[in-house]
């Protein structure tokens, strides 16, 4: 029961580990809102991709026991051969998360594919693919939780940011309208798909109260794996909708 209980806290401390560094190479990257806004978001998915590869580099060692990195892609396992790694959607199946290492200079040889399903609400990917050849034999769990870890956090920044952005125009009178609807109709059932809205010279803009942000973030997730596109880029487009009037869903409502 001791040695569970251990195990069980050394995978949540490496857990928080690596949402520790990817969130401080987020914050060290995009510190300022025209950064997220102009750099980071259309750039999203290289960005998680990228701080995979961070995360991989750094917990090599624990991922394929013995090895040490050598440069750029490349690794030397504990037997010496040198093995390189990458990281890319499948393209017959986008929702898939591809990692190969294979041999440089070997032939590869018993090629063996494990496929692990995410366990995450958030992005465009829902499994994760490991291709490896004879001469490695990598923590499939590690490289999961690191997938899944990576993904998470930088959804859960880049939108928590996206909505500070937002917040300081409108979350006084957002607040009070939600919170005063509420208090009208206590046991309403649409309240949580109830989406309010307001127009100002000509342009239609919405209102996302704090409760909103992780149910909105899990329906954009959602969606994307459905048609192909970046959750974020959902997301972003809804907190900072400005379209004309006539071209709305309001307008249509009214």
């Amino acid at each position: 029961m001791a040695q569970q209980m251990t195990a069980l806290d050394d995978a949540t401390l490496l857990k928080e580990a690596i949402r520790f560094n990817a969130r401080q190479g987020l914050e060290a990257s995009f510190g300022s809102d025209v950064a997220i806004l102009t750099v980071l978001l259309p750039t999203i998915r290289e960005q998680i991709l990228d701080r995979i590869i961070t995360a991989f580099i750094e917990n090599l060692e624990a991922i394929c026991p013995g090895a040490t990195y050598h440069a750029g892609d490349s690794f030397r396992t504990s037997s010496g051969q040198f093995f390189k790694f990458s990281l890319a959607p499948n393209i017959r199946c986008p929702e898939e998360l591809t990692v190969t290492l294979y041999p440089m200079y070997n032939t590869r040889t018993n090629v063996k594919d494990v496929r692990r399903k995410l366990r995450t609400n958030y992005g465009g990917y829902t499994h994760i693919v490991i291709v490896c050849s004879d001469g490695v034999k990598p923590n499939y769990d590690l490289l999961q939780l690191i997938a899944e870890c990576v993904i998470s956090i930088t959804h859960e920044w880049t939108y928590s940011r996206l909505y500070t952005i937002s917040r300081g125009v409108n979350e006084t009178i957002t607040v009070r309208l939600y919170g005063r609807i509420k208090e009208i109709h206590p046991d309403l059932d649409i309240f949580n798909n109830l989406w309010m809205g307001f127009v100002y010279k000509g342009r239609c803009h919405y209102l996302i109260d704090p409760h909103r942000r992780e149910p909105l973030l899990s329906k954009m997730s959602q969606v994307s794996r459905e048609i192909g596109t970046e959750p974020l880029a959902l997301a972003s487009e809804l907190i900072g909708m400005d379209l004309p009037f006539e071209k709305s869903a309001t307008h249509e409502a009214f």
